[in-house]
């Protein structure tokens, strides 16, 4: 299977305050990189428009290194379908700099029928299309529950315009955005991300509060 890359240069807007990228900055690399992709074939985009099929996120696996490409610093962002079956298919990605593989993801995504509001079973021609042959192992995906007797953060936000993107809802890097600004500042000195997932659930539409 092919790997299909694209080049960035670490910019002001996408650093936090120590000068770092931000995870959802590198999230928004990852949405970059596989609309590009998914745009580079135009049979491939033909069909699935002409079908009324599109790929819906419904899972994250994210593995970060400990180490942040900071402000002006060249990166390389990469992704390649690993696995299809039935209604899912199977991505990863990665991030580089300077020879070094900064950051690993695994995703899940659902083939959906936009006209028929339902899931879609994935044909040969999807899977030619994406030279996989079908045989492929599932990534696996371990399922997880929230402890309530632990203790968490909580914060209410409202859906705004500027957070829906070209599905008409609420585009996946804002709900990272939300859960880090739910966390205490306190979080953000004493501790580093190293490893997240992510399992989304339901759609939030404009104007909905979560």
């Amino acid at each position: 299977m092919k790997k299909y890359s694209e080049v960035y240069r670490v910019r002001y807007h996408e650093i936090d305050r120590n000068w770092k990228l931000k995870l959802e900055s590198i999230l928004n690399y990852f949405n970059d990189v596989v609309t590009f992709e998914n745009n580079s074939d135009p049979e491939r985009n033909k069909y699935l428009q002409d079908n009324c099929l599109k790929w819906l996120l419904l899972k994250w696996h994210i593995v970060l290194n400990g180490k942040y490409p900071t402000f002006g610093d060249t990166i390389t962002t990469r992704t390649w379908p690993h696995a299809m079956d039935r209604f899912y298919a199977y991505r990863k990605f990665d991030l580089i700099f300077s020879d070094t593989t900064y950051v690993q993801a695994e995703s899940l995504w659902l083939l959906f029928n936009s006209e028929k509001k339902r899931p879609s079973k994935i044909n040969s021609k999807l899977t030619e299309f994406y030279q996989l042959t079908g045989e492929e192992e599932p990534i696996f995906f371990a399922s997880f529950k929230t402890d309530k007797a632990n203790e968490y953060s909580k914060k209410d936000f409202v859906a705004l315009n500027s957070d829906i993107d070209t599905n008409q809802h609420v585009n996946n890097v804002v709900y990272i955005r939300w859960i880090l600004d739910s966390l205490p500042r306190v979080t953000y000195r004493d501790y580093s991300l190293n490893e997240i997932t992510i399992s989304y659930k339901k759609e939030v539409l404009e104007n909905e509060r979560v």
